[in-house]
């Protein structure tokens, strides 16, 4: 909060908060300044605040197209599901996820088990009763510093569940750590459109065209794509503002209601917007495993997949 007064008479639109409890933090006197924000962030939370500007689809949506591919055609059919997640807001949004897809396949959440976030090494019990469960699956919410921890306990104790990770849990360094070949194995990440230099999608192949001309020094990076995206929504509304003629509060979360469909050629899905009560968040998921020989370490199972059960998903 302190950063945020520090900043925002100065301030237009705040192009990145960082993270679910930042943007929870913030969020009355971003409503109170008439401020917007885009959360780096996906929520289901969001959607309807029109002070906010997210994009992709949610976290609730991962677990749920993650969860469904799993217990339907990923070898998950009659297994037991359980779930590890940090003990907070975020971690609250992957478990929703993690519920609704139970519900609506009809299968049972064997163990939940939670974490505190920053203090993933300290976890041990919960690998333990995880593995005691006898987990087959195991739907993670974490960030990357927990997700190493982890893993790591429960590659030392040989626990080998098909782990699938929430997208902000996986970094590109863990291709190159000592916990590879287990991640190659076990692990694969919830997340949103392609592998890093697959131009056969548009988003990918403009995004690599910008690189190229803007920033040539730039390494493949996991996190670099979803800033590219968030950057480009927040272009298409102050480009919708300028063409208005108004840069005031007011005039850019008017922009955001008359923008129409935010659109990002496949980089990750597209968002129509309109007043928050309508907008339409994406649906689409692609799931990835690890593979140490690809840019971020990430090569693609399914790509931009939609289940029955995320279609059914509303937010009010």
């Amino acid at each position: 909060m302190a950063a945020y007064n520090e900043l925002k008479g100065g301030v237009t639109l705040f192009a990145q908060t960082f993270g679910t409890p930042s943007t929870k933090a913030i969020l009355t006197s971003l409503k109170a300044d008439g401020m917007v924000a885009s959360p780096a962030s996906l929520d289901a939370d969001w959607v309807r605040e029109p002070n906010l500007l997210p994009l992709g689809s949610p976290y609730q949506i991962q677990a749920i197209n993650a969860l469904t591919w799993y217990v339907t055609e990923g070898g998950g059919q009659g297994k037991k599901v359980c779930s590890l997640s940090q003990d907070d807001a975020y971690g609250k949004a992957g478990v929703q996820g993690v519920d609704f897809a139970a519900e609506r396949n009809g299968f049972t959440v064997d163990s939940r088990q939670t974490f505190t976030a920053g203090k993933g090494a300290e976890a041990t019990a919960a690998i333990r009763a995880l593995k005691d469960a006898g987990c087959d699956g195991v739907f993670l919410t974490s960030l990357p510093s927990d997700t190493a921890a982890l893993l790591g306990i429960a590659a030392r104790t040989s626990f080998a569940p098909q782990w699938i990770g929430q997208s902000p849990s996986y970094s590109s360094s863990f291709a190159a750590s000592p916990l590879k070949d287990y991640l190659a194995e076990n692990f694969l990440v919830a997340s949103e459109g392609t592998e890093w230099g697959d131009t056969s999608v548009l988003g990918m192949k403009n995004m690599l065209d910008d690189v190229a001309r803007l920033k040539p020094d730039q390494q493949p990076d996991y996190y670099f794509a979803f800033g590219y995206n968030q950057a480009n929504a927040v272009v298409q509304v102050l480009e919708k503002a300028v063409a208005a003629g108004d840069l005031s509060h007011a005039g850019i979360q008017r922009a955001m209601e008359e923008v129409g469909t935010l659109r990002f050629d496949g980089l990750t899905g597209d968002y129509a917007y309109g007043k928050a009560a309508d907008r339409v968040f994406p649906l689409e998921t692609t799931l990835f495993k690890v593979d140490p020989a690809k840019p971020v370490g990430l090569a693609v199972v399914k790509k931009n997949f939609v289940t029955a059960p995320a279609r059914d998903f509303k937010i009010t």
